[in-house]
């Protein structure tokens, strides 16, 4: 598949603890990831990644998240709301490069490693 975008796919009333999405060519992702209620691992390294998915904010019991070598230059400041976050990989994305976007974005991670979240850079 050529697409730069996830085809329609409905997630209700299943219960995941584990995503596996790299290397998919994934520029965005679709609302309906927010039914995945259970989602403790979500890796989405190598992707088209260059806005981070909001939609990411909505999994409250997320605790490893892998967006590392997308075409990412900020992270909002939404991801602290994260709670049970314990990983994030984020190195090979461009804020991570430039010390101008890193210096946007290092406040975020900063703060998450204050709540005892190892980031990885």
């Amino acid at each position: 598949m050529n697409s730069k975008h996830c085809p329609p796919v409905k997630f209700h009333k299943v219960v995941y603890d584990t995503l596996y999405a790299h290397h998919n060519r994934l520029a965005k992702l679709p609302e309906a990831l927010q039914n995945l209620k259970n989602i403790k691992l979500l890796d989405l390294n190598n992707n088209w990644l260059s806005e981070f998915p909001m939609v990411l904010t909505k999994l409250q019991p997320l605790q490893d998240l892998d967006i590392s070598n997308n075409n990412l230059t900020e992270l909002p400041t939404e991801i602290i709301q994260l709670r049970q976050l314990q990983k994030i990989f984020v190195s090979g994305n461009p804020f991570s490069k430039e010390a101008n976007m890193m210096s946007r974005t290092r406040p975020i991670l900063k703060t998450l490693e204050t709540n005892k979240t190892e980031v990885f850079y």
